[in-house]
């Protein structure tokens, strides 16, 4: 049985249960140096797929209650709009670069004649009639100008934000910040083929990409073999982090593409794989699949050294869960790392809609994770959750 971690406090950023348009998920996070916490994320949606994502912004503040400890309550501004192309803007990231400037990144899709066949056999007229009407403004220059990657940057702490531009790759959580470049980024995600819905192009392959101008040029650096037994569609939504000696850890979630392939591949179905690179990204090893349920990663190297993975569960208790690692290698490169069994970061998810959480190390070294789910049972739409915690 998995050990729990010591919660401090949880709560809503935002749950608008039954608001037509009240659907939140994919939540990222940064800490800025006055002590708050930015959260962005796709929202102000009608449900898991439909054409109304926009990109939205939340700020935390928190305040430690008399005789508590280190609890925290957080509060949360209201979700405001930074984001809204003509497509459905989905998984948002956020960090902030040694200069002050906030990157924010996500991806747009048009989800083609699948979600036509969702809206027409929904059994909600209600959403169906505006769904159908954003559907038939999906002309094909539209297509061209707005599917993608991309990235937005802003220098005033999110009050405005420049021109979007397109990035190389996609990820749920988005590129981190490369340790000691000031405007430097690391980016380690699917690359984007053109026609994801028809699959034409095949899957493209999961590579990482450098910049050194917060995203306005890019160079390819590499890309990780495909998984073992696995199918290249089936190897998707990395995160990155560097360790100690420099060497670079990702996180793949493996997931079987259709009920025939499960059990087929190496792979328990929704999982994670470890990849490492040891020349700066160029070359990746193999993904090790990890042999229990739980995805989608994102990694943090928290100032103590300890290397942490935050991911969903997806099976009963839904929830949270986390591994710890530490550098055990002799010639402190950092690999192989040794993880711990997983702890229970949340196990009162009310269903399997929920997870991809994000972690951030608070200035006295306690944590807050964001996620999305539902808030409570019965709920209608996703909202988006916090949870304080502090390593075992």
């Amino acid at each position: 049985m998995a050990s729990r971690l010591p919660a401090l406090d949880s709560g809503a950023i935002v749950s608008t249960p039954s608001d037509r348009f009240g659907y939140y998920g994919w939540p990222s996070a940064c800490a800025l140096p006055d002590g708050r916490v930015l959260v962005v994320a796709s929202g102000m949606r009608q449900s898991h797929v439909c054409p109304f994502g926009r990109t939205v912004l939340c700020i935390g503040s928190a305040r430690a209650p008399a005789g508590r400890g280190g609890h925290r309550i957080w509060s949360w501004t209201p979700p405001r709009v930074i984001g809204d192309t003509p497509l459905d803007d989905r998984d948002a990231g956020v960090v902030r670069l040694g200069d002050g400037t906030l990157v924010v990144s996500w991806f747009t899709m048009h989800h083609g004649e699948r979600l036509r066949e969702a809206v027409g056999s929904s059994g909600n007229p209600t959403n169906a009639l505006p769904a159908r009407a954003a559907l038939d403004t999906y002309a094909p220059d539209v297509i061209d100008r707005w599917y993608g990657s991309w990235l937005r940057t802003s220098d005033d702490v999110g009050d405005t934000w420049g021109t979007a531009r397109r990035a190389p790759v996609t990820a749920p959580h988005g590129p981190i910040v490369q340790p000691g470049a000031e405007r430097g980024l690391l980016y380690f995600g699917k690359e984007f083929r053109r026609d994801i819905d028809g699959d034409e192009e095949g899957s493209g392959p999961i590579a990482a990409f450098r910049t050194s101008d917060a995203g306005e040029s890019w160079t390819r650096l590499g890309e990780v073999p495909f998984a073992a037994d696995s199918e290249p569609a089936e190897n998707q939504e990395p995160h990155l982090c560097v360790l100690g000696g420099g060497a670079m850890l990702g996180l793949i979630r493996l997931s079987a593409t259709s009920e025939e392939r499960l059990g087929v591949g190496g792979f328990v179905d929704y999982c994670m794989a470890e990849t490492y690179s040891l020349d700066g990204g160029h070359t990746w090893s193999q993904p090790d699949p990890f042999a229990e349920h739980g995805s989608t990663p994102h990694l943090l190297l928290h100032s103590s050294g300890t290397v942490i993975a935050t991911y969903g569960y997806r099976e009963e208790p839904y929830g949270l869960r986390v591994r710890l690692a530490a550098d055990t290698s002799a010639d402190g490169s950092g690999v192989p790392l040794r993880w711990s069994r997983p702890y229970v970061l949340r196990d009162d998810g009310v269903d399997a809609d929920a997870g991809y959480p994000a972690t951030v190390e608070l200035a006295d070294g306690s944590l807050l994770t964001v996620s999305y789910g539902r808030h409570a049972p019965g709920d209608r739409n996703c909202g988006l959750l916090w949870v304080g915690w502090q390593l075992p």
